[in-house]
């Protein structure tokens, strides 16, 4: 990277909902130029801008500010020009130019799996196919397979894939991005005529680790703002069409088949309708609520009218929080934000991060926190820069110049490896010289449940004390849990000197809240951790935050809620 496009130290406004709407809508150029440019070299520099843009480890709010654009690889004066005007107008000319000669047919190929922005411009060409209908007409008609470049198996995948999109309406998305847009729509809706107010609801207002469709309430004091409002979103950001679901729901078609639900009800239904369009429906439907609406009710007073306290969004899922609710539980020591003290699992370019301990420490130090654990990787992790010998002592010496130039305290850790057999991946000697010990799973995950069993059980009975990190080794969307035997490892971890990682990292969000609530219950307790490669990740805290409370965690069953001399004392190897 140039010198020009390095990232300032801390950036306090780092806004990454612009700058995935930017990828988005970068990525959207590619595919309508695939589809004009004979050369397709614009469409894949389109392309190759999104995946920066969407990659970026800092604020691209704070390089465009600063003039810095043209710095970042992979960004001419001309890609540069369109960002530019997609973060000051929220509009692109090229993009609206070639929006109006497509309509929103062509934006949605480019949500179809294997359709790449070649393929459209292909398919566009030979066949003319510009809408999914059309799409779906071709393969049927066995069009496709007489491409270059595709053949009967490439038709018979597309036909599948158009298949499943009729089926579900809609396909799951990871929460993180999920925020991302439906903030974007809740902006939009608070600024339609007659709106007096718009909420996140649903599965992203629970903290879904994924999220199968977006729903937002916006009230109006008239209805007969209703269709004023769904007209307003026919143009809404991401929206590609728009869909009647009823007389106060519009159905939101978004890029890469995702779904969002736009309820508007009168502003005195504000309260009853946000307590029936967050919960699951399971409980909702154990709530027994009325079907007329109570009007000008706040949701505590719904939930009280129903003999309940208040039961926190993130718990709304029928598993047990109705039960806890009438025999008293108030839910009012559930993990905040603010009684997290320390970050917790953090990387620096020792090994794979990509930012220095000082940068980490620093912007730690300026979200509030206490301290920060510099955890990288072990050597088994060769492929992540893990540190052996002169490495490990280097970064135990910048660690020590780090901390004293700075009040928040920084604590020198590890994120061991769990070898094969069970062991850590440091001597014994030298884990007890740590302040923490975080031991996580990253190879051989696909050992069969007794030999991965075996594994993490001889890994918890360590004699060091140990953190279990990202426990089950998911990768939303992506990588299930690896098999094992997780009553039989959760067991072995209570009675071993041991603790369970509530990872943040949006891709991670692990462990699963059903095993945290079990695992609370067998008397262990967690740490609520980043997972942070840089500066920008730290923000994963939120994440980790709503994965705990989803698992009913409390303050108390957090050790990174403790101050930092008594972390220190609950996790010293």
């Amino acid at each position: 990277m140039s010198k020009a496009a390095q990232p300032p130290p801390w950036l306090a406004d780092e806004s990454i909902a612009d700058a995935q709407a930017v990828a988005s809508a970068l990525q959207e150029l590619a595919h309508l130029v695939a589809a004009t440019d004979s050369t397709s070299h614009r469409a894949r520099a389109y392309e190759r801008a999104a995946g920066t843009v969407r990659s970026l480890g800092y604020s691209l709010e704070a390089v465009a500010r600063d003039g810095r654009l043209l710095g970042v690889p992979g960004i001419g004066k001309s890609i540069a020009g369109v960002i530019l005007e997609l973060m000051t107008t929220g509009h692109a000319k090229t993009l609206d130019d070639l929006r109006a000669l497509f309509g929103p047919g062509m934006r949605e190929l480019g949500g179809i799996a294997g359709l790449t922005p070649i393929r459209i411009q292909t398919l566009y060409r030979e066949l003319g196919v510009a809408t999914v209908s059309a799409l779906r007409a071709a393969c049927e008609a066995q069009a496709i397979r007489t491409l270059h470049g595709f053949g009967a198996k490439t038709e018979l995948k597309l036909l599948a894939s158009l298949t499943a999109a009729s089926d579900d309406g809609g396909k799951n998305m990871l929460l993180v991005h999920a925020r991302d847009i439906s903030e974007r729509l809740r902006a939009h809706a608070v600024g339609c005529p007659g709106v007096c107010r718009a909420e996140v609801v649903g599965d992203v207002r629970r903290w879904q680790e994924t999220v199968s469709s977006i729903d937002i309430l916006a009230t109006v004091r008239d209805l007969q703002h209703v269709a004023g409002v769904f007209a307003a979103f026919e143009r809404a950001p991401d929206v590609l069409r728009c869909e009647p679901g009823g007389a106060n729901m519009l159905q939101l078609h978004l890029p890469d088949r995702f779904v969002a639900n736009l309820w508007v009800v009168h502003d005195g239904q504000h309260g009853f309708s946000m307590v029936h369009l967050t919960g699951s429906s399971a409980h909702v439907a154990r709530l027994e609520l009325p079907a007329e609406p109570w009007l000008d009710c706040d949701e505590a007073s719904i939930y009280q009218r129903v003999g309940l306290p208040y039961i926190p969004p993130e718990l709304r899922e029928d598993q047990g929080e109705i039960e806890a609710a009438r025999a008293g539980d108030t839910f009012a020591d559930l993990v905040t934000r603010d009684d997290v003290r320390g970050m917790v699992h953090c990387h620096t370019t020792y090994s794979d991060g990509k930012a220095s301990i000082g940068q980490m420490a620093t912007a730690a130090e300026r979200m509030g926190m206490q301290y920060i654990t510099i955890t990288d990787h072990s050597p088994a992790a060769h492929y992540a820069g893990g540190l052996a010998g002169e490495s490990l002592s280097k970064q135990w010496r910048d660690i020590a110049e780090a901390q004293s130039e700075r009040t928040i305290a920084i604590l020198r850790g590890t994120e061991s490896d769990i070898l094969r057999d069970g062991q850590l991946d440091y001597p014994l000697e030298t884990l007890q010289q740590m302040d923490v010990v975080i031991a996580s799973v990253h190879g051989r995950m696909k050992m069969d449940s007794d030999a991965m069993t075996a594994r993490l059980i001889s890994a918890m009975q360590q004699p060091c004390f140990k953190i279990w990190g990202h426990a089950l080794g998911r990768l939303l969307l992506h990588r299930p849990a690896f098999a094992c035997d997780v009553e039989r490892i959760l067991h072995a971890a209570s009675e071993s000197r041991a603790a369970i990682e509530i990872n943040g990292d949006p891709h991670r969000m692990d462990l699963e809240p059903g095993w945290a609530r079990r695992a609370r219950k067998m008397g262990l307790q967690f740490v609520i951790s980043t997972d942070a490669h840089s500066v920008r990740q730290l923000n994963n805290i939120q994440f980790g935050v709503g994965l705990a409370r989803r698992a009913g965690l409390r303050h108390q069953d957090v050790l990174n809620t403790l101050s930092v001399e008594a972390f220190k004392a609950a996790v010293k190897p």
